[in-house]
């Protein structure tokens, strides 16, 4: 029950303060608006890149531990 309490408010607050900051944004025409906007918008961009580079190491064939496994249990033709 309290995390539904927590969500119930947490949620709506999240939602109004980024709507709020993105209307105050496109509404006032202030100098250094994208700077702001990408600043925003930047750590959605580093997660994405990171869990890409970690998926492209981990199906690596040669250093990869899906490749290494799959070797192991006698799949290997389908990994290369």
């Amino acid at each position: 029950m309290n995390t539904f309490i927590f969500a119930g408010c947490v949620i709506p607050l999240i939602l109004g303060l980024g709507l709020g900051f993105a209307l105050l944004l496109h509404r006032t025409h202030l100098r250094g608006a994208a700077v702001i906007e990408g600043a925003f918008f930047f750590p959605y961009l580093l997660n994405v890149s990171v869990v890409s580079i970690l998926w492209a190491f981990i199906l690596d064939p040669n250093v990869g531990i899906v490749p290494y496994y799959l070797r192991s249990v006698g799949l290997a033709r389908l990994t290369s």
